[in-house]
């Protein structure tokens, strides 16, 4: 097919082929109105595409003639769609769909959040005061879910990273000196987040337990049963947990140490220790269709933005170990996307939010991930100019 036959839909010599995919990209676009549910929006070109709109003919959707409806591209893949309710009719024999006035996202949800399907589950072990460890990838909101829950039930929740620097003396309590009211110096314990959340009664909340060593494991064990802390620095005092003291954790490995070799100081967790959680969940990110709702309520972007910025999160976790030994969770993408808002470009966006934190090695496969997804080159020639000069 020559290019003179692609200038258009509309011309006297359209042959039944070209008919038949002007037919086809109407149904389409209804189809995406419908979907949409208001009367200004924007789509991707790669929405179409997915829906079996010929590539060559997607530019030339702009000039169907479709009463009511009014296509602008407003950059060579997003589409600026505006729905004239009183004219429009919708498509012939499936009746006029139910839009609603006004833009697909009006205005920015910045607390917008997804749910992921094992919420549920986890509230109900967390009301009934049970022992939860949720694993998954780094990036995926294990924290955050967690915190979300704990706040929207009422809980008091009291949070404490592990490293693997943490000691049982910080994480239980330790012997300080202080001066008393009559001045005189003396020895006191103080409590580590593990003894305050027994007595106040809180959610404690561990980070990156699979990184804490064997002596905090085995003091944490007993107090997964239930049983009383003996705290032998404080005189041997026996510390009961008050009501409403629960522990929860989260991990990035299953308790079996880095099988895939991608994360650092990972301990294996011993067999008796991952018995004293009643729930193991497994988190994992959203859906890429959650993801991008995520994007665009909470910074406002385009369709095709979302869709591009998400497309890269996920090529990008795919390579994870492998090409790239960055995590690259649902925060860059949003770091990004809150760079786009302010009018920037992609690349720009890309390149400030995300790239130029990483690696050389990681860059440059980002950056080859960001050319086949945005079909854009991102600039890398000032990244060692510094060390250009001072070697001249």
């Amino acid at each position: 097919m020559d290019d003179s036959k692609l200038a258009g839909f509309a011309t006297k010599s359209e042959s039944a082929a070209e008919q038949m995919q002007k037919a086809s990209a109407e149904l389409v676009m209804h189809e995406v109105i419908k979907e949409r549910k208001c009367t200004e929006f924007e789509v991707a070109d790669d929405d179409f595409r997915e829906k079996g709109v010929a590539p060559e003919f997607i530019p030339h959707i702009s000039e169907l003639k479709i009463p009511g409806v009014k296509m602008e591209w407003k950059t060579d893949s997003t589409m600026s769609v505006v729905v004239t309710l009183a004219k429009y009719k919708g498509a012939s024999g499936s009746g006029k769909p139910k839009l609603r006035e006004g833009k697909e996202f009006d205005g920015v949800e910045n607390d917008f959040y997804i749910y992921p399907p094992e919420t549920d589950k986890i509230r109900q072990m967390i009301e009934a005061n049970f022992n939860v460890l949720l694993i998954g990838p780094a990036g995926a909101g294990k924290t955050e879910l967690l915190e979300k829950i704990i706040k929207e039930m009422g809980r008091e929740i009291l949070p404490f990273n592990m490293t693997e620097e943490t000691t049982v003396d910080d994480f239980v309590g330790q012997i300080s000196l202080k001066e008393n009211e009559d001045g005189v110096v003396e020895t006191v314990f103080t409590d580590g987040p593990l003894t305050q959340a027994m007595r106040e009664g809180m959610v404690l909340q561990l980070d990156e337990l699979d990184v804490a060593e064997q002596g905090i494991l085995f003091v944490l064990q007993r107090v997964l049963e239930g049983k009383d802390l003996i705290i032998s620095k404080n005189h041997g005092e026996r510390l009961h947990p008050a009501k409403g003291f629960a522990v929860v954790a989260t991990s990035n490995t299953a308790g079996r140490g880095d099988q895939a070799d991608i994360y650092r100081s990972r301990q294996i967790l011993d067999e008796a220790f991952l018995d004293r959680w009643k729930g193991c969940v497994r988190v994992n990110y959203l859906k890429q269709s959650d993801e991008i709702s995520v994007l665009r309520r909470r910074t406002g972007i385009s369709a095709g933005h979302a869709k591009t910025l998400t497309k890269i999160a996920y090529a990008a976790r795919a390579g994870f170990g492998q090409d790239i030994h960055s995590t690259y969770s649902l925060r860059k993408s949003l770091a990004v996307a809150e760079l786009v808002s302010f009018g920037w470009s992609l690349e720009d966006a890309f390149k400030i939010g995300v790239v130029n934190k990483c690696t050389d090695e990681d860059a440059a496969a980002l950056c080859e991930i960001y050319q086949r997804v945005a079909k854009n080159k991102i600039d890398l020639s000032d990244r060692f100019t510094g060390n250009k000069e001072s070697e001249e």
